[in-house]
């Protein structure tokens, strides 16, 4: 689909999903980024994935969440998006979920197992669920 754009050299394993599921949804993957087997990346507004980055298996990008509001089925309400953006040089491991709004910037490192419902700063390392600044890289 013409708005998903992946740049020179990504390798992308077998069993990835990437969706834009709506016409205006926007995905980006920068150079030399490797997507890992079994990994999906969905986006409802935007996605986008730096360069140099490695991001494992089973790893979980979705920028959107159900609204749950009382006294409505979950599944009649609308969803709420927030575009999640990964800098340059960040290392997302195996079985992490990024979460809408999420900013991860340049040289972060996301450990195994975590959830991110917040923004990480550069050069920091972030782990657990939900995920909380564990590091600093040296």
């Amino acid at each position: 689909p013409q708005n998903i754009s992946i740049d020179d050299e990504v390798a992308i394993k077998e069993g990835a999903k990437i969706c834009s599921c709506n016409e205006k949804a926007q995905i980006k993957i920068g150079k030399r980024t490797t997507v890992g087997y079994h990994t999906f990346i969905f986006a409802s507004e935007g996605i986008e994935i730096g360069d140099d980055c490695l991001i494992a298996s089973f790893v979980y990008l979705v920028d959107s969440n159900h609204t749950i509001k009382k006294g409505i089925n979950i599944n009649r309400q609308p969803n709420e998006t927030a575009p999640i953006s990964i800098g340059n040089d960040v290392w997302v491991a195996s079985n992490v979920t990024i979460l809408k709004g999420v900013t991860i910037q340049d040289g972060a490192v996301i450990a195994a197992n975590s959830v991110v419902n917040k923004d990480v700063g550069a050069n920091e390392i972030w782990g657990g669920t939900p995920a909380r600044k564990i590091g600093m890289r040296e």
